[in-house]
């Protein structure tokens, strides 16, 4: 018997507790939220719009699936249901009731409005995740933000040096692109610029102290005796403020 509690202790002992370290973050294992419950639920009542309005409220349902998308597509479709909705309204009101004017009204109505549901349902998801980003859309997002930082620098370089820009080093809500000062910040940041290393980083660093900074990349390709187009990939990002 003693033999036996000591084995079921020795047992106890192996066992072993897993443990996250303490800065990594515990696995998620929280299920879904009710917001996105609600956002489902709208996505689904916007999508009905055009079918409880005898589609009289399509325009208005894809005018705003057309402006959160940015699509061009689904603004022609929310002109033409506007088209049938103004048909239908029309039709409506010409000529004694019934007639066959009306009629028509009533059969524009029902289709536009059966049609309308349908594409309403079927690019739900779309308007509720919202535009898609793409690589080339950050890619050319970030040089436009690169374009305007620059012509800060131009116009305004007090307030630009208020912004941060080319300082990554330092806080900021101002997104410049991505740009690099290479007269002033630390050495670490220069290895971000494409072309730069390590050592050559230092040699910057080494020279930018010496002479107070320079005043392109061109001058520092000069001044570190670097090879034709060595700094070419550099060109994008980096700037020079004095």
């Amino acid at each position: 018997m003693m033999k036996n509690r000591t084995v079921e202790r020795d047992r106890s002992r192996d066992k072993t507790v897993l443990r996250l370290p303490p800065d990594a973050a515990a696995p998620d294992t929280t299920p879904v939220t009710l917001t996105a419950h609600i956002h489902a639920a709208l996505s689904v009542g916007w999508a009905l719009i055009p079918l409880v309005t005898l589609g009289l409220a399509s325009v208005a349902t894809f005018g705003y699936g057309a402006i959160r998308l940015r699509s061009r597509s689904l603004g022609v479709c929310a002109a033409v249901y506007g088209l049938a909705a103004s048909a239908f309204l029309y039709l409506m009101d010409v000529g004694p009731d019934p007639s066959w004017q009306a009629n028509l009204g009533v059969e524009i109505g029902l289709t536009s409005a059966a049609i309308a549901t349908g594409h309403a349902f079927a690019v739900r998801q779309r308007v509720l995740d919202g535009p898609t980003v793409t690589a080339e859309d950050r890619a050319r997002s970030a040089l436009r933000r690169r374009d305007y930082s620059r012509k800060l620098l131009t116009d305004n370089p007090q307030l630009a040096r208020q912004l941060n820009i080319g300082r990554p080093d330092l806080p900021s809500d101002f997104d410049d692109g991505g740009l690099i000062d290479v007269n002033h910040v630390p050495e670490g940041y220069l290895t971000i610029l494409p072309g730069i290393d390590t050592a050559l980083a230092s040699r910057i660093i080494e020279v930018r102290d010496a002479i107070g900074g320079f005043d392109s990349l061109d001058d520092m390709g000069i001044l570190l005796d670097l090879p034709p187009q060595r700094l070419d990939w550099a060109q994008e990002r980096a700037i020079f403020v004095r």
